[in-house]
């Protein structure tokens, strides 16, 4: 399984397909986002994740750590803005990705 964690939104028009937020072409759009990790749903789980994000214009990379030792909750803390807490799920590579990117 991969070692990063994926944010993807649903398409506005494509019911089962994801796209990263950044691939919109509306930015009116709001529309329901989960963390994704890549990998085979029902393989072991990796003791942490890196997750990007962007804080003022700045790239953070953070680590995602199991909550309490749990398969589906993350908590990531960030120095100066405080801990997070995430669900996130592993879906297949077989992914309904159908966004631009080259990273999938």
């Amino acid at each position: 399984m991969s070692n990063l964690v994926h944010y993807l939104i649903r398409h506005p028009t494509q019911k089962d397909g994801f796209i990263y937020p950044t691939e919109l072409e509306d930015d009116t759009y709001v529309g329901c986002g989960a963390f994704f990790l890549l990998g085979t749903v029902g393989a072991g789980m990796r003791k942490a994740y890196k997750f990007h994000a962007v804080h003022d214009e700045r790239l953070l990379e953070t680590i995602l750590h199991p909550f309490q030792n749990s398969n589906i909750f993350f908590q990531v803390e960030i120095e100066n803005i405080g801990a997070f807490l995430f669900y996130a799920q592993p879906i297949t590579k077989k992914l309904p990705y159908v966004g631009r990117s080259a990273q999938l």
